[in-house]
């Protein structure tokens, strides 16, 4: 047995599948190995001692709800990281929502540290750095994708390590909602699931933007322009003149608004350049023959081939002829050789980046 349990319910003639992975329906010294593999897609897993590996237990389940994926994970101490080569490998660029029923974590996410208790809710871009240790918790998790959750928040820089404290009200909102969700998640035909999913997007990013904003109608104009800034950063990302120039000229933006808005993310040449290496990674995940990289240097509005990996190398540790090699390469053998790791298949194809 491989841990795994796929799961269909139908009615009508619809299905909604259920993915179950148990480390109770595998051997000892298998148990651990199976888990760091099925969760690579998101986390790197380590435990602090041997013995405890030998020991280990964890499940998860999860339900697809068409653009969002909903995980109960249950599972012992342990450290998750997610490191900028951890970022290259998965290739995703989506959120995680978590609402923590039993135990916590304590971490850091780039810079901001935390600490997390039953009842809490944590947001994680996985596009960027993260650090936790885990006590034996039980959460539920969201993952959606950034092309869904952004354009509904003012700031989705700033969600990286945003914690909703138990006793306020969106985190209460939030933690209710993900435990009930997941409860009535199995009898959910697919249509109502597909339904389900959308709402509760949009429920979820109305909490979080209350949560990470302050209410005005000043403060909904501010809203409202950076969410047009992010657009057109996306829409012109193949432009290499793309700057803060050529936004403040296309969107009557000033470029002292500017430059608050991308502040925290380093600067708005900084965060044009992370999203451009990050909507390269699924190209350098095709087929070899797909696209040659120069080619993909050109097409994320990078001048050159040797600037491309020179951004790259100096984010992920590696060139993206490295990165391309490895993906089907020795390096990464053991987190693609297993091709029944349905949850990094559903993670990965959940959006396109």
């Amino acid at each position: 047995m491989d841990g795994h349990h796929l799961t269909e319910q139908s009615a009508l003639g619809q299905t909604l599948n259920s993915l179950k992975f148990d480390s109770a329906a595998l051997a000892p010294e298998q148990a651990f190995f199976r888990w760091r593999e099925e969760l690579s897609v998101v986390f790197d897993t380590t435990v602090d001692n041997y013995d405890f590996e030998r020991r280990f237990r964890g499940s998860l389940e999860t339900f697809h709800l068409g653009g969002l994926l909903l995980t109960k994970t249950v599972s012992g101490r342990q450290r998750f990281t997610r490191t900028h080569r951890t970022i290259a490998r998965s290739g995703i660029d989506h959120f995680l929502i978590q609402a923590h029923a039993k135990g916590g974590f304590r971490g850091a996410a780039d810079e901001r540290e935390f600490e997390i208790g039953a009842g809490d809710i944590c947001i994680f871009d996985l596009s960027r750095p993260c650090a936790t240790l885990s006590t034996e918790f039980s959460n539920v998790t969201f993952c959606l994708p950034r092309s869904a959750l952004e354009p509904l928040v003012e700031d989705p820089e700033a969600l990286h390590g945003l914690v909703l404290p138990a006793q306020s009200a969106a985190g209460i909102l939030l933690t209710d909602h993900l435990l009930s969700l997941f409860r009535a998640a199995g009898r959910l035909r697919a249509d109502e699931a597909m339904a389900v999913g959308g709402r509760s997007m949009a429920f979820v990013a109305g909490c979080l933007q209350d949560a990470a904003s302050r209410s005005g109608e000043r403060r909904k104009v501010r809203a409202a322009l950076s969410i047009q800034v992010r657009r057109f950063i996306e829409q012109q990302l193949h432009d290499p003149e793309l700057g803060p120039e050529i936004i403040v000229a296309a969107l009557g933006v000033s470029r002292a608004t500017l430059f608050r808005m991308y502040e925290a993310a380093g600067g708005v040449a900084s965060y044009i350049r992370k999203r451009r290496l990050v909507r390269s990674l699924a190209d350098l995940r095709a087929p070899l023959e797909a696209e040659r990289i120069a080619d993909i240097a050109l097409k994320w509005g990078f001048r050159s081939e040797g600037s491309y990996s020179r951004a790259f190398r100096a984010v992920y540790g590696l060139s993206p002829s490295e990165f391309r090699a490895g993906v089907n390469g020795p390096a990464f053998a053991s987190f693609q050789d297993v091709e029944d790791l349905r949850l990094g298949h559903w993670v990965r194809n959940l959006a396109l980046p």
